[in-house]
């Protein structure tokens, strides 16, 4: 009775106020638990890969995924030396993508460099001859494709 008409104690008000303390920094640790539960990509596009499973544990900075941007495609070609008169830079060349019920694609060349092994060689059949490098020339879609995807394959034909 005496205490309800006195009120509480002073130390059981400073009490119940550190209880309430610690209840809201327990609720601001779980919030900042979830808020890490979700992923956010840098950037627009597709998850290729996956590589970690449910409830595993990784570490700071492992890699959990791919991610594609779908909107950077481009196309790269393994070209021989003795084939390089038919690419140059800014050129633009035609491509048919089978994966896409043989859609033409028209490309534009962007980059053109040698590979650097010595497994991108032909070696030379004679005394008379030179091994011929390959080369790696990259293409991009002079118009964005929405099927466009990894992996697939572009057919280009040289002229005769």
């Amino acid at each position: 009775y005496l205490m309800a008409r006195k009120g509480a104690q002073k130390e059981d008000i400073q009490s119940a106020a550190y209880v309430a303390e610690a209840a809201e920094g327990t609720t601001e640790q779980v919030e900042a638990v979830l808020a890490d539960t979700f992923l956010r990509a840098p950037t627009d596009g597709v998850v290729a890969d996956i590589y970690t499973t449910v409830g595993e544990l990784v570490g700071p900075g492992t890699p959990l995924m791919s991610l594609i941007r779908l909107t950077e495609c481009y196309v790269v070609l393994n070209v021989r030396e003795d084939l390089m008169p038919h690419f140059q830079l800014g050129q633009s060349l035609r491509g048919r993508v089978p994966a896409i019920g043989g859609t033409e694609v028209d490309w534009q060349i962007y980059y053109i460099s040698p590979l650097g092994s010595y497994a991108t060689w032909r070696s030379a059949p004679s005394k008379d001859s030179y091994d011929m490098r390959t080369f790696e020339i990259r293409a991009r879609p002079q118009q964005p494709n929405s099927r466009l995807y990894p992996g697939m394959s572009v057919i280009v034909e040289l002229p005769q």
